[in-house]
């Protein structure tokens, strides 16, 4: 019983983290899909934060 519920939240976490590394690969890709007009305003104010 014990061992189950060890194996459920290890299988959630190791879950979560993939879907963050993923949600952040996507938020990448998605950026550099910003057309150039919006990109010109969104890169400085990156380099800025």
């Amino acid at each position: 019983m014990l061992f189950g519920l060890l194996m459920l939240w290890l299988g959630v976490a190791i879950g979560l983290f993939l879907g963050a590394l993923l949600g952040a690969g996507g938020g990448a890709r998605r950026a550099e899909d910003v057309p150039p007009a919006r990109g010109a305003e969104i890169i400085p104010f990156r380099a800025r934060g």
